[in-house]
């Protein structure tokens, strides 16, 4: 539970299944507690079906017992994984596997790579208009990110996703750009 100047972790629950159901009344039990079910406004947690399903998710649920809506706030580590999980359904359709053909393709070829000898994305259609003021405002972006200019980056791996951004993008001497 987060609040003002407040984080307290409620309890941890061994719970007998990891239904939605098991789920929404152990957390509140322990809302319950603690006295503070009329305190609670959010959910944070994954975007699992478990957690998030309209019928048997947790957080439906536990409105269920709390008697109200509440928002909900769904990890942005995850939210991400819906989008780039989108974007690798588009071309090849909707895959229910873990195992993802293209990226085992990629694992088992990764250790042929050069990291020395690389190209920037190249491909006719993006000299487009469009396509080039978004590159621009992009590339604009990532560099004052970098540069510190924009606030604070709470993960290194964003600032290595940023710089491998950049250089797919044509923008090569990352450390020169961002000093």
């Amino acid at each position: 539970m987060t609040g003002r100047e407040l984080e307290k972790r409620l309890g941890i629950v061994k719970l007998p299944s990891g239904t939605g159901n098991a789920q929404a009344s152990a957390t509140h039990q322990l809302l319950e507690l603690w006295s503070v079910t009329s305190d609670v406004v959010a959910v944070c947690c994954d975007t699992t079906s478990t957690n998030t399903g309209t019928v048997k998710g947790a957080c439906s649920l536990l409105e269920a017992h709390l008697n109200k809506n509440v928002i909900y706030l769904p990890c942005r580590h995850h939210i991400h994984e819906l989008i780039v999980r989108g974007v690798f359904s588009a071309p090849s359709g909707p895959n229910r596997s873990p195992n993802i053909a293209m990226i085992e393709r990629f694992q088992q070829y990764w250790p042929n790579i050069d990291p020395e000898n690389y190209a920037s994305l190249s491909d006719p259609r993006l000299a487009d208009p469009l396509l080039q003021e978004l590159k621009s405002s992009t590339v604009s972006f990532l560099k004052s990110v970098l540069a510190g200019r924009t606030g604070y980056m709470p993960r290194d791996d964003y600032k290595e996703l940023m710089e491998l951004c950049l250089l797919i993008l044509g923008e090569s001497q990352i450390d020169q750009l961002v000093s």
